[in-house]
């Protein structure tokens, strides 16, 4: 079972509700991991997502991309050459380009996103 978080705007909750959920589904005995995909500054939202879920992924897995500029991620990509191209329809998994000869293949999810397995 995988559940998609989705909000507004940048700063309303989502990787909070994430957490406060993945807490409550751990304490239940279901093992779980949340997902942010993306993190621009620090991986504070990343950090709480790990801490929440199962001891069963790493920061890495939680947070496949960490910018460092402080802005939205499109101002991030393109300052510090990042390119991401997030679905494939053929195979139906999000692809993940991140700088110069780096490709790793991981489910589509987004920022907040709650996966049980």
């Amino acid at each position: 079972m995988s559940l998609f978080i989705t909000g507004t705007d940048t700063g309303v909750g989502k990787s909070h509700i994430a957490a406060r959920l993945l807490h409550l589904v751990r304490a239940s005995g279901v093992r779980c991991a949340g997902m942010k995909a993306i993190c621009c500054k620090d991986r504070r939202d990343a950090e709480a997502l790990l801490a929440a879920g199962s001891d069963c992924v790493t920061i890495d897995q939680v947070n496949p991309v960490w910018l460092k500029t402080p802005a939205a991620p499109i101002v991030g990509t393109l300052m510090e050459k990042v390119t991401i191209v997030w679905w494939s329809r053929k195979t139906g998994w999000a692809v993940l380009i991140t700088r110069p000869l780096r490709c790793e293949a991981l489910p589509h999810t987004s920022s907040g996103a709650l996966v049980l397995y």
